[in-house]
C-alpha cells in the first residue's frame, strides 16, 4: 500500500473537489482519497498493485487541476 500527498493548484470550487474526492475513490485499488483545500494538497492511499500514481494523477488533470 502507498500513501503519498500530491500538491495541486486550481482547488477553489467545492462541487469540484467533491466530484474530484468521489472520482478517485471509484478507481478499484484507492483505499482513500483526502483534499486538504487550505494546504493545496490531496492524501491519497492506493495499491500500486491494482492502480498507478499516473492513473490518479490523470484523473486530478481530467477534472481541470494541475499536479505540481
Amino acid at each position: 500500500m502507498i500513501e503519498t500527498t500530491i500538491p495541486v493548484e486550481g482547488m477553489n470550487n467545492e462541487d469540484k473537489l467533491q466530484t474530484l474526492e468521489d472520482a478517485l475513490t471509484s478507481i478499484e485499488g484507492v483505499e482513500r482519497a483526502l483534499i486538504d483545500v487550505e494546504e493545496k494538497e490531496i492524501y491519497i492511499q492506493f495499491d500500486e498493485g491494482v492502480t498507478n500514481l499516473d492513473l490518479i494523477k490523470e484523473i486530478i488533470h481530467n477534472m481541470g487541476l494541475q499536479c505540481v
